[in-house]
């Protein structure tokens, strides 16, 4: 497999999507036709809510409405990176500068 920029950026929405869900890219939990991302992007598209998709652990957490908004972009951001069409991904440049434009508006 040759490395690419693209790839790379795919792997790490793969990996943010692991933290958020606490889920393998091919967790035997998921449906049998669909890997992470696939599962992921389909309950985002047909509820928009992150508490179906986060882990339980990690729900108890969103009482600070704070955090709930962080990870939910932080699964915007994901999804970005796993996008089927490679040339519409974000690139790391502008995944470090979302990232702190966010940290130095709410800190």
């Amino acid at each position: 497999m040759v490395k690419r920029k693209e790839t790379d950026l795919y792997s790490y929405g793969v990996v943010l999507l692991e933290l958020i869900t606490r889920k393998k890219p091919s967790d035997p939990s998921l449906p049998e036709d669909m890997d992470l991302v696939s599962w992921v992007r389909s309950i985002w598209n047909n509820s928009k809510t992150i508490e179906d998709i986060a882990d339980p652990i990690l729900l108890k957490e969103f009482r600070d409405p704070m955090l709930k908004k962080e990870v939910t972009l932080v699964l915007l951001l994901a999804l970005e990176c796993t996008a089927k069409n490679p040339k519409v991904r974000p690139t790391m440049e502008q995944i470090v500068t979302l990232r702190l434009r966010f940290k130095r508006n709410h800190t």
